[in-house]
């Protein structure tokens, strides 16, 4: 605990003030509390407050909701309990409280409100008191942006969505400040440097001026030339200056110099796009002079008005001209020479010269031709007289000079028609427009100037009109699938492009021929197919041709190999059938190559290869339908290796019944009879009785399988099996009976 012990002739102690807030200055309606006491316990004592020396209260503290009569300096003393003993005055504390806040300032890096993508910008909020507690707030078109205790916000790569109106705010609590000034910044592209001049080309001794500008920029530019890709710089032909290069044309600059200019922005990083290349054409040699006649017909009539006018494809300007016909001086100053009415001995040579500074070039002749009027033509557009009711009939009226000054009079059977133009267009033909047609020109602007008329022109309408004539090559009932089809259309008359509709639709590809080939027919192929016949906007269709597609008899592959084949060789049998009751030859493939067999049956050694294979066959013929379709694919590698397991327990099988009937044999020879009996009919019959029908065992033997092999069923029947046993091997039953080693049966 602090104690507190005053002695005689010791100041009493002096209390501290402070403040909640670390700042001076205030404004209406913040609040702020000021705090009197010492260093330690202070309970002994009490406080009181002091402004301008007058007491306000007696609390350790003194909270002030600011305005501005709360300013003024404060101060507070203490006074110990029980006790007459009083404290100096604490420091003094100045509390300024404004009207209000002022308005924060807004600056940005760039003066400039235009800002080019990609450079860098800072804004800046300042506000005139002094707070360490203020928190900036910047506003981009109303809407806030960014907020920090720094008062700078910074765009490092500006961007056209950076465009807009910026202003910024300073807050302190609960305390805003009123928006600054906006600052409007525009984001612009970063601009392209223009190049002006119209000069293309000049000649030794000129001088050519090249101008450089930023379009609708203000700002302080400084300009970069380039030639050809290199720096221009200032030098004894070439002088930069400002947006401006100059260039004191000389001989040795002869040659296509390509031009480019570029500006930088005046203390900023800014470099502008380059411009667009100027192509400057600087000759070594004489310029070239043009003569051009108006009006620019081939021939002027007799009593029009001609002029000729003198140009310079290089130059056009600062020139002396005269005139010169058939080398004799004409005394015609300037670049256009005129002849008011021309007559036939206006015709001749015409020359131009030109003269500067002393040197004088000549252009070419130029030859004036004057002629009478010329006759005119009458055409028709298409190819054909003859025409159909509603088609379009254009005639054509032509001169061998400018159409735009001629109009035209139309003459149909002796009678004008009212036509001024030089087409006649009949939109929809009738029969009423057979005739004698006739046409004559009348010069726009001279009425004095009528051709004759031209020859007459016959125009026939036909009624009714014909359709087109559709055919089918061959002229087959049907066709079958895979075989080409041909159709023609014909239509009388020229001029005529034919389009192809299957079902109503056109065809897929598009054919404007006038036949239609399919090469190889499919099912989808049948229907009704027409033509038609189409010539400027008339067409007519064709009687529809009904067009039919069969599918081919199908080939049916199947396997009938015999037992004895595959015991014999493994050898297997394919058979090939079509079943319709025409007479076929086979065509074999196996494994998509082409076999030399042309019956319906194929045998084939079984190997490990062969029974992996792809057979398939189809039938062919020399009638229609030439060839069936190709059979479903076979493998034999399944049906194989199933056959060889039936095959091998029959062989077990049959090897069985021999051994039984041999030792049936051997028992018979051992056994001695006890008395004699009547002997009963053996079940063994001897070699000798082998062709005997009648035998049980020779039936059995004999039997043969009549069921037809299915590739699907894990069966096997066998066609024909009859076999005898002898040595162990199974033979054919057609061996003789000296195979048998002299074995025959016994009886009694």
């Amino acid at each position: 605990m602090y104690r507190l012990v005053l002695r005689p002739g010791v100041l009493t102690p002096k209390p501290k003030l402070t403040a909640n807030q670390n700042w001076t200055e205030f404004f209406p309606d913040e609040t702020i509390t000021l705090t009197c006491g010492f260093d330690g316990n202070s309970d002994s004592w009490s406080f009181e407050w002091l402004k301008n020396g007058k007491s306000l209260n007696k609390n350790p503290t003194l909270t002030i909701t600011t305005k501005p009569s709360d300013s003024g300096p404060y101060t507070c003393k203490g006074k110990l309990n029980g006790r007459s003993v009083v404290t100096q005055h604490s420091d003094t504390f100045q509390l300024n409280v404004r009207d209000q806040l002022p308005r924060p300032i807004l600056t940005q890096s760039t003066d400039s409100h235009v800002i080019y993508k990609g450079e860098s910008l800072t804004f800046k909020c300042d506000v005139k008191v002094k707070s360490t507690q203020w928190e900036y707030l910047f506003f981009r078109e109303s809407r806030q942006i960014h907020a920090n205790t720094s008062n700078s916000f910074s765009i490092q790569s500006a961007q056209v969505s950076h465009s807009g109106k910026y202003l910024c705010q300073v807050k302190r609590r609960t305390l805003t400040s009123g928006q600054s000034d906006v600052r409007t910044v525009t984001v612009k592209e970063i601009p392209q440097a223009q190049l002006n001049s119209e000069w293309k080309d000049a000649f030794p001794g000129e001088t050519v001026s090249l101008q450089c500008v930023i379009p609708d920029v203000s700002e302080n530019w400084i300009y970069m030339w380039f030639r050809n890709e290199k720096t221009v710089s200032s030098g004894p032909d070439t002088n930069v200056y400002g947006n401006t290069l100059s260039l004191s044309v000389k001989t040795h600059h002869t040659g296509l110099y390509m031009y480019v200019c570029q500006a930088q922005l005046e203390r900023r990083s800014v470099t502008s796009a380059k411009s667009t290349q100027h192509s400057l054409n600087i000759y070594g040699s004489r310029p070239t002079i043009i003569v051009k006649q108006d009006p620019q017909y081939p021939e002027i009539y007799t009593g029009e008005q001609v002029k000729l006018k003198c140009s310079i494809q290089e130059q056009t300007s600062k020139w002396a001209y005269q005139w010169k016909k058939d080398e004799s001086v004409q005394g015609i100053l300037g670049d256009t020479y005129t002849i008011q009415s021309a007559t036939l001995s206006h015709n001749g040579l015409y020359t131009c010269h030109i003269s500067r500074n002393g040197v004088t070039f000549s252009s070419e002749s130029k030859k004036c031709t004057i002629i009478e009027p010329p006759q005119p033509k009458l055409s028709i557009e298409s190819e054909w007289k003859i025409f159909y009711p509603t088609e379009k009939i254009t005639l054509k009226c032509s001169i061998n000079a400018n159409p735009n000054e001629w109009r035209y009079e139309w003459y149909k059977n002796e009678s004008p028609l009212p036509e001024a133009k030089d087409t006649l267009l009949i939109n929809s033909a009738e029969i009423s427009h057979s005739g004698s047609y006739k046409c004559k020109g009348k010069h726009q602007q001279r009425s004095q100037v009528t051709t004759s008329e031209t020859q007459a022109l016959q125009i026939h309408i036909l009624d009714p009109t014909p359709k087109p004539d559709i055919k089918i090559h061959p002229t087959f009932e049907f066709f079958y699938t895979d075989e080409r089809i041909h159709l023609d259309c014909n239509m009388s008359g020229d001029g005529w492009e034919y389009h192809w509709h299957k079902d109503s639709k056109p065809t897929q590809p598009s054919i404007t021929n006038t036949n239609y080939t399919i090469d190889s027919a499919s099912l989808h192929h049948t229907g009704d197919y027409t033509c038609e016949a189409k010539r400027g906007d008339f067409s007519i269709y064709s009687e529809p041709l009904k067009v039919e597609v069969q599918a081919r008899s199908p080939a049916v592959l199947t396997l009938v190999t015999e037992l004895s084949d595959i015991m014999a060789g493994n050898i297997l049998t394919l058979s090939c059938e079509v079943s319709d009751g025409e007479e076929w030859n086979y065509t074999w493939c196996e494994n998509g190559q082409e076999l030399n067999e042309s019956i319906n049956t194929l045998k084939v050694e079984s190997t490990a290869d062969t029974i992996k294979n792809e057979f398939k066959c189809r039938g062919e013929r020399t009638a229609r339908p030439l060839y069936s379709s190709w059979s479903e694919v076979f493998v034999a590698k399944n049906i194989v290796f199933k056959r060889k397991i039936l095959l091998a327990i029959s062989g077990c099988f049959v090897c069985c019944i021999v051994i039984l009937i041999i030792g049936c044999v051997i028992l018979k020879i051992t056994r001695k009879p006890e008395k004699k009996e009547k002997v009963r009919e053996d079940l063994f019959i001897s070699m000798a009785d082998y062709e005997n029908p009648t035998s049980p065992l020779m039936e059995c033997i004999n039997n043969k399988a009549t069921d037809k092999e299915s590739g699907e069923k894990e069966e096997l029947h066998l066609n024909h099996i009859s076999v005898t046993h002898v040595d162990g091997v199974i033979k054919d039953e057609n061996s003789p009976p000296a195979d048998a080693n002299g074995l025959t049966s016994f009886k009694g």
